[in-house]
């Protein structure tokens, strides 16, 4: 018995060793995979938490040099760049590595080099957004026209979300004497980013001659929706801003379909009929929680529930220096007591009130309200009608029905 004993201790010794060898083993395997698994997981969004736990890496250099690229705009010191270049040799199939260099190429001029590895990175890397934007760039500089047009499609199907980033790379592309022409060249042999860029274009201030040019050259995609395109009430707007109304207001003639009168007098759709026509020169009605105005039947039904001041409808008009009249019948509950419901006439550049109108006794007997107003001569070329909801000290619904509307010039 005393024989077994002392042989059973060297055993129970070499065990308690081989257990404790096996957790350090497993210990070490299970740091290994944390440590590869959180460096897969961060490696492109946060490299620098990744150099705490995988300081060897040799992603990290790169992931490293991409980080700098993108927050200084495609500027990348040397060294940055150098140590990415060297990590290629334990990483041989990153595409970053290419993708700076063929951006070191094109500082250098040596554009043959640059197209040689920037289309490497692309082959190994497709999904690169940066590597495809600077291949489009690339190509339509060149007049490959074919070649950029396929840079279009994939970046559209191959990057997800990646609407908002071609639009606004397209958008700088074509605005570039450079590249403009071939890009127009190229959306007619894929017109799907059209009316985007259009939309973008006129919301950015950029050229109403070149959005013309665009919108008249490609054709509209064939799964445009029906109705007018987005583009077209930004382009109007945005010319109304900058105060050129006379050519926004020309613009909105040729959007019409029929075609408006050449110039425009008084109210557009003075009886509320929905005649076609964008805002703002025609009616338009705000989306709003304060209340509702829409056309019906009878005029325009104005529901306001008296609780916050609110734009509910309004017209952009352009009246000629003068005095005017405006009318219109109204029927319904409006008091015009702590909340209430008022037209109010405006100055498009100054925002000079020039007159205000308020519904108040309505019954729902109807009855012709009327009022006037001067429009000077002096920094008032174009005026805003609008459908006012003033909340009051107390919140009280105010509704009514307009129709029959007039404005007429004064003698």
């Amino acid at each position: 018995m005393r024989r077994k004993s002392g042989a059973a201790a060297p055993r129970a010794a070499s065990t308690w060793l081989f257990i404790f060898l096996l957790l350090i083993v497993s210990a070490f395997l299970v740091w290994r995979i944390v440590r590869t698994s959180t460096a897969d997981a961060m490696i492109k969004t946060n490299p620098v938490a990744v150099a705490v736990v995988a300081p060897d890496d040799p992603r990290l250099a790169m992931s490293m040099a991409m980080l700098e690229f993108r927050a200084t705009g495609g500027r990348v010191r040397p060294k940055v760049r150098e140590a990415a270049m060297k990590a290629l040799r334990r990483a041989p199939l990153a595409d970053e590595p290419f993708f700076l260099a063929g951006i070191t190429a094109l500082i250098d001029h040596d554009e043959v080099s640059a197209d040689r590895l920037l289309t490497e990175a692309r082959r190994r890397n497709p999904r690169s957004r940066y590597v495809r934007l600077l291949l489009l760039d690339r190509y339509l500089r060149s007049g490959k026209i074919v070649d950029a047009t396929a840079e279009m499609n994939a970046i559209g199907n191959l990057i997800p979300n990646s609407n908002q980033i071609l639009t606004a790379e397209l958008a700088r592309l074509v605005q570039t004497p450079a590249t403009g022409p071939a890009l127009i060249r190229a959306l007619k042999r894929n017109p799907e980013p059209r009316d985007p860029l259009l939309e973008y274009l006129a919301g950015s201030g950029a050229s109403p001659d070149l959005i013309l040019r665009i919108a008249r050259e490609v054709p509209a995609p064939p799964q445009a929706q029906p109705g007018a395109p987005a583009w077209q009430a930004k382009l109007i707007s945005s010319l109304v801003d900058r105060g050129q109304v006379d050519r926004a207001y020309q613009l909105w003639r040729t959007f019409c379909n029929p075609r408006a009168p050449a110039r425009k007098e008084g109210l557009f759709d003075p009886n509320f009929q929905g005649l076609p026509g964008l805002p703002p020169f025609n009616w338009y009605y705000p989306d709003t929680s304060a209340g509702a105005a829409e056309r019906s039947a009878s005029g325009l039904q104005i529901d306001y529930y008296g609780r916050d001041d609110a734009e509910l409808a309004g017209q952009l008009l352009m009246l000629a220096p003068g005095r005017y009249r405006l009318s219109f019948v109204a029927e319904g509950g409006a008091d015009g007591e702590s909340s209430r419901l008022s037209w109010k006439v405006e100055c498009l550049q100054s925002k000079a009130s020039l007159g205000e109108f308020i519904l108040k006794k309505l019954s729902y007997a109807p009855r012709r309200l009327v009022g006037e107003f001067t429009v000077p001569a002096q920094a008032c070329s174009g005026q805003r009608l609008r459908l006012l909801g003033t909340s009051g000290e107390f919140a009280k619904a105010q509704n009514a029905t307009i129709r029959d509307f007039g404005l007429t010039r004064v003698p």
